[in-house]
C-alpha cells in the first residue's frame, strides 16, 4: 500500500495513475485546496483533511 500526499494535484494525480496502471494499491490524501477530485481515479480511496 502506497500513500500519495497531494494526490489531487498535477504531480500527485499522475503518480496515482501510474501506480494504478502498474497494479499497485495506493491511497490518496489531499485537502483539495488547489487540486480536484476528478483528477483521482474513482477506484482510488481519497482521504481528505482540513
Amino acid at each position: 500500500m502506497i500513500l500519495v500526499t497531494g494526490a489531487a494535484g498535477y504531480i500527485g494525480s499522475h503518480t496515482i495513475c501510474m501506480l494504478n496502471e502498474l497494479g499497485k494499491k495506493s491511497i490518496a490524501i489531499d485537502n483539495l485546496y488547489s487540486g480536484h477530485r476528478w483528477a483521482i481515479p474513482k477506484d482510488i480511496e481519497l482521504v481528505m483533511f482540513k
